[in-house]
């Protein structure tokens, strides 16, 4: 049927109708409906051409590409015109297969909605407009007696009276999910009353959307700068190439006048006249009105990026609204297609807690939050991201560190500012004064394609010693400045290490799982019938492939999160980013730049490192600025031991608050952080003097003079002692054999002998410390050395080596 709705967005002097299709139990009781509101049931269009993606640097393109000759309203067909949605055949309903033939028979009727301007549905397609949020609330108007509605084709009143309560629920995700959130915003959709003013038991109860589009902004913007969705390929599609795209109803609307001119591609910034209207997740006329919400996002989704989820969510706890998270480790895919009977036994709950009245059925009760860990398996929790225990959970602030002529860049929590150094690196196209060509700055900043291992601004924790779990957003803090054509400064932070055990979703090749055979269940009494041909015809059996698995690719480092930042949304205050307002940083001035990252739900393995990498732009996501002569060069410079990433560290935080050793207790990845220069290095997992693992150099035959392994370290503030741990075996005479160690003060050049030539045929455990000095770099190198006569072999354990 086509309900009628309360605004015109077309502009043709008579109010909008939206179409409604409805599949219901053959039952005499009247019953609640799952609505699942959508864009995507017309005919897809060409669209509008995308935005040029390289800009001079006033915003405008580099170059000038002439404007479609075409209106936007052309259509894949060969007629490239308006074609009108199919007629419904009755059969399948709802783009969720499962959706119907799961739940009518259990008591619901199941609907689907075309918003405005898509499919059956009158006006123009709103992109989270006020008027799309109408759309949606006519339909749950038209449940409650509180809209007219038709059915289609013979005009006469159509009245849901008959056989609804009133009671509604909005499903669906991606744009769907949008919907559902507009519509759990329509202030008093859940408080409907009779001409006595007495209150209606019907209204919009519950909400279930995965991921959703709460904030506009975030959707296609961070911090100042344009972000294009990653799935379309190009930084010049937008909203309005969204819009053109699935805008199919007859009516006549020139999204490339209405809507493409607000959106301010030249600056990324929000306005009040676009983005600010479109924001879900701020307000309390956005708090859902008494509506409860279940949120569902996929962590690798990079249609929809996990911030728009993590920001409703956030919204939701401060609104004290009834909610409910699962956090997945899938892309934009229906959860339903991850874990299909848990799903479905939980949504089944929820809707008869909301839309029944089962008030005892426990859902309400377990655990708020279902978490996807990476290896796949799953675990509840009351809130997310969960609270920061100490000492295995915490904030760890981990700092860039610079040492070297040949730099050496790592990342530490003992930063000294004192200490602080310049760091850049230079993105250009072109050639050099002797003209070799210069690195192409796409092998340099595309952040998807480029070779990570490779990129110049990169810092690195030393190899982890247990496996770290992070869940949250990382917060970036960079002193910086940019001296060339682009204004960005973005952050990358990386798991590196060996992933070919790390399994991810991949396809869907996976089994598949229908909900054909349903036994239908007895309501107040009464069964519901489930012979409805409609509900399990053959064309509409309610299969569905699961995901399948595999190895990511590339199998050597995986990204966690993402930083974008437009540095002219420097907001003036230290730290501060102001994203509705630029405030032009002078060219080659350092400023502070703070801005957070997208969520994470990651477990970083032992022995794998994390990385920060900082790029002056990326191409892959973000229009490309160039500077007159259209040369894209651009040095960006930070500042070390100032910058930093802090990181919300769910488990293993004490695993990243390094000592100056690293790797002395030789728990972390073999003789990880040491260099082994002589005979035989190894370690064994026997014999230590704590944990499971002990260096040991020499070996149980004969080995040829020095084995070694040495590390450099710079002593931190507070730092007095070096100490160590030896266990000889030593058959022979210290005139042959023997453990012996060195410590050469490379700040002082003096090197101190803290064990002299020892060999003891009795085997102990023995510690051997010396004084250090904070500050000063310092080389320990420790040594056994044998004969290599095969009837008494020597060799030293080695363990513990800290500095405190």
């Amino acid at each position: 049927m086509n309900i009628t709705t309360t605004v015109d967005t077309d502009n043709d002097g008579k109010a909008d109708t939206v179409q409604l299709r409805i599949k219901r139990p053959n039952t005499s009781h009247k019953v609640p409906t799952i609505i699942e509101p959508s864009i995507y049931y017309g005919v897809a269009r060409k669209g509008l051409e995308k935005h040029p993606s390289t800009l001079l640097q006033d915003g405008t393109p580099a170059v000038l590409v002439p404007p479609a000759a075409a209106s936007d309203t052309p259509a894949t067909n060969p007629t490239d015109s308006y074609t009108a949605a199919p007629a419904w055949n009755g059969i399948n309903t709802t783009a969720d297969s499962y959706l119907d033939n799961y739940f009518v028979p259990r008591g619901y009727a199941v609907a689907e909605l075309d918003a405005l301007g898509t499919g059956h549905s009158q006006g123009c397609l709103g992109l989270g407009s006020a008027g799309e949020q109408a759309g949606v609330r006519a339909a749950i108007d038209w449940l409650n007696g509180k809209a007219t509605g038709v059915y289609d084709g013979t005009q006469t009143t159509a009245l849901a009276s008959d056989w609804s309560d009133g009671k509604a629920a909005l499903q669906g995700i991606s744009y769907e999910g949008a919907l559902a959130i507009e519509g759990a915003a329509s202030q008093g959709i859940n408080n409907y009353t009779d001409a006595a003013g007495k209150l209606l038991p019907g209204g919009l109860k519950t909400i279930v959307e995965q991921a959703g589009i709460a904030d506009w902004y975030s959707y296609m913007r961070a911090n100042g700068s344009v972000v294009g969705a990653a799935a379309s390929g190009y930084a010049g599609w937008d909203v309005d190439n969204l819009a053109s795209e699935y805008n199919n109803g007859p009516s006549a609307c020139n999204i490339g006048a209405s809507i493409s001119p607000k959106l301010g591609r030249d600056t990324g910034d929000r306005n009040d006249t676009f983005w600010n209207t479109r924001n879900y997740t701020v307000g309390d006329t956005n708090k859902p009105d008494n509506v409860s919400v279940w949120v569902i996002q996929g962590m690798q989704d990079v249609t929809v990026r996990p911030d728009n989820s993590a920001s409703y969510w956030d919204a939701l706890q401060k609104w004290q609204v009834p909610s409910k998270l699962w956090i997945t480790q899938d892309e934009h895919i229906a959860a339903y297609q991850d874990r299909p009977t848990e799903f479905l036994t939980q949504l089944h709950k929820w809707y008869d807690y909301y839309l029944l009245d089962q008030t005892d059925n426990g859902i309400t009760n377990a655990p708020r939050v279902d978490v996807q860990s990476s290896d796949l398996t799953w675990t509840t929790q009351n809130s997310w991201p969960a609270p920061a225990v100490s000492p295995d959970g915490a904030n760890v602030k981990l700092s860039a560190h610079l040492t070297g002529t040949s730099p050496v860049r790592t990342l530490t929590t003992t930063s000294t500012w004192a200490a602080s150094r310049v760091d850049s690196m230079t993105m250009a196209t072109g050639t050099d004064a002797s003209g070799n060509p210069l690195a192409n700055h796409d092998v340099l900043t595309n952040s998807d394609y480029m070779d990570l291992r490779s990129a110049t601004l990169k810092y690195l924790t030393p190899n982890l010693a247990n496996s770290v779990t992070l869940e949250g957003e990382p917060n970036f803090s960079v002193v910086a400045k940019t001296v060339g054509a682009s204004p960005y400064l973005d952050a990358l932070l990386v798991d590196f290490g060996d992933q070919t055990n790390t399994q991810v979703y991949s396809n869907t090749n996976g089994p598949s799982v229908c909900t054909q055979t349903v036994a239908p269940e007895t309501i107040n009494g009464v069964q519901e019938s489930s012979n409805d041909p409609r509900v399990q015809a053959p064309g509409n059996t309610g299969c569905e492939n699961m995901r399948g698995t595999g190895a990511p690719y590339p199998s050597s480092y995986r990204v966690l999160s993402r930083g974008w930042l437009d540095m002219r949304n420097y907001g003036g205050q230290p730290k501060s980013v102001n994203d509705s307002a630029q405030q032009v940083v002078p060219e080659d001035t350092y400023r502070v730049y703070d801005w957070k990252g997208e969520p994470m739900e990651a477990t970083v393995a032992a022995c794998h490192q994390i990385g920060l990498i900082l790029l002056p732009g990326d191409t892959r996501n973000q229009p490309q600025y160039v500077g007159p002569n259209g040369d894209k060069a651009t040095t960006l410079s930070i500042g070390t031991e100032t910058s930093s990433v802090t990181l919300p560290v769910k488990s293993g935080a004490a695993t990243l608050v390094n000592s100056p050793i690293v790797n002395g207790g030789f728990e972390a990845c073999g003789l990880s952080g040491w260099n082994g220069i002589g005979a035989s290095e190894t370690v064994v997992n026997s014999g230590a003097h704590s944990g499971s693992y002990a260096a040991r150099l020499g070996s149980t035959s004969a080995t040829n003079g020095d084995s070694s392994i040495a590390q450099t370290f710079t002593a931190a503030t507070g730092n007095t002692r070096l100490s160590f741990w030896y266990n000889l075996t030593c058959p022979d005479t210290v005139t042959y054999d023997w453990a012996t160690a060195t410590l050469k003060d490379n700040t002082a050049n003096t090197t101190t002998t803290v064990l002299a030539n020892t060999c003891a045929a009795s085997p102990g455990w023995t510690q051997v410390s010396a004084a250090v000095t904070a500050g000063h770099s310092y080389t320990l190198t420790l040594t056994s050395h044998d004969d290599n006569v095969s009837g008494d072999p020597t060799y030293t354990l080695y363990d513990d080596v800290a500095v405190s």
